[in-house]
């Protein structure tokens, strides 16, 4: 059984520093004030030991665009806000504002800097998730915006933040035969079960799209094709795999050896991948072992194409902002039988890259925006 939640990180706020209504006749660029204010809404969580806090705003770094086009930064090292004495200093005709959040005090020269920059998943200079989760926004200005406060203009504009990130969140849980027999000892041929893997999680990601909407892809375009990291090597010649030059192995991001009681919650975070078939490499998380001594894997492929079975709505794709939260529940029988086949009544496979379909797999989903999301799939009759 599989579930998702979906939450909103933090909503930006860039505040009047006055309350004052008096107004004064906006000039041509007059010199303005741009007091920035963070306001961080609760961040719903799954359960589970060692996972990271991801409700919080440790810092951000605005950046306003003048009339001109040059570019005014601001940074707030606690997250708290940028006061009138520590505000932006702008003119009137600033016409566009980029914040982002738990990036440190990121130096970007110009706006196209602001919009090509590129994040790198499991780079600690480009922005690791684990231990920060980036969020980004941006609002349009207008000379309107500017009031008189004192002798000078001030602006009061909102900014939504959204992560440039995905969160999945991983549970195992059995029932059935798998309940009663599974013995996590490894030392026969009957299942046991070793590690959750992530693969083909998205690695590279641009902080704001083209237009700067809402929900808008940041998947960068790269001639040479997607970057991925994946939480185990090739294995096999025929798993499907991205090129060679195309993907990394990260095995201590990306995968993590499975309790034997099933007791821990598994945290990963991955970018944006839009992959509609198997073979454009989606985002797959797996839980890896052996059966008749032979390597075997139970794979949930986050893509349309995956039996949801009786789904209201389906996830087409991984998406940013977006929280994956996953229970996979194995109810087949984990015991080796002499004489019989592989993968004898478990429900796996021998090839996670490869859609798992079979009457051993029930899968169902509810997707509402923003709140709770519940993703099911079960392995075993």
């Amino acid at each position: 059984m599989r579930k998702i939640l979906l939450a909103a990180l933090a909503a930006v706020v860039l505040v009047s520093c006055s309350k004052t209504s008096d107004e004064l006749i906006i000039g041509d660029g007059d010199k303005a004030v741009l007091c920035i204010g963070i306001k961080s809404s609760e961040m719903t969580r799954a359960a589970g030991k060692n996972l990271p806090s991801d409700d919080k705003v440790e810092n951000f770094k605005a950046f306003a665009v003048n009339g001109d086009g040059t570019l005014v930064s601001g940074y707030s090292g606690d997250g708290k806000e940028l006061t009138k004495e520590t505000g932006l200093m702008v003119n009137t005709r600033a016409r566009r504002v980029y914040v982002i959040a738990n990036a440190g005090d990121i130096e970007l020269e110009n706006e196209t800097a602001v919009k090509n920059y590129i994040a790198d998943l499991a780079s600690k200079k480009g922005g690791l998730q684990k231990s920060a989760r980036w969020a980004t926004g941006s609002a349009e200005l207008k000379p309107g915006d500017f009031k008189q406060s004192g002798s000078n203009f001030v602006a009061s504009v909102n900014v939504q933040l959204t992560f440039i990130a995905a969160r999945i969140t991983v549970k195992i849980k059995s029932s059935g035969e798998m309940a009663e027999y599974y013995e996590h000892l490894g030392n026969d041929s009957s299942l046991f079960l070793q590690k959750v893997v992530v693969l083909n999680a998205g690695g590279k990601s641009k902080l704001f799209g083209k237009s700067n909407l809402p929900g808008e892809s940041l998947i960068p375009e790269a001639s040479f094709g997607k970057l991925y990291y994946e939480g185990m090597g090739k294995p096999d010649p025929s798993f499907i795999y991205p090129a060679d030059d195309n993907y990394t192995v990260d095995e201590e991001l990306f995968s993590d050896t499975v309790d034997g009681k099933f007791a821990d919650t598994y945290c990963y975070y991955v970018f944006e991948n839009n992959a509609k078939t198997a073979d454009e490499f989606p985002t797959i998380v797996l839980i890896k072992g052996t059966y008749a001594k032979r390597p075997i894997y139970f794979p949930v492929h986050l893509a349309s194409y995956e039996n949801w079975g009786s789904a209201a709505s389906n996830p087409e794709f991984i998406t940013r902002g977006k929280s994956y939260e996953i229970t996979i529940t194995l109810k087949g029988d984990p015991r080796f039988k002499e004489g019989g086949e592989y993968p004898g009544s478990t429900g796996g496979t021998d090839d996670p890259t490869k859609p798992v379909v079979s009457s051993r797999i029930d899968v169902s989903l509810t997707l509402n925006e923003w709140v709770a999301v519940t993703l099911d799939k079960t392995f075993g009759d």
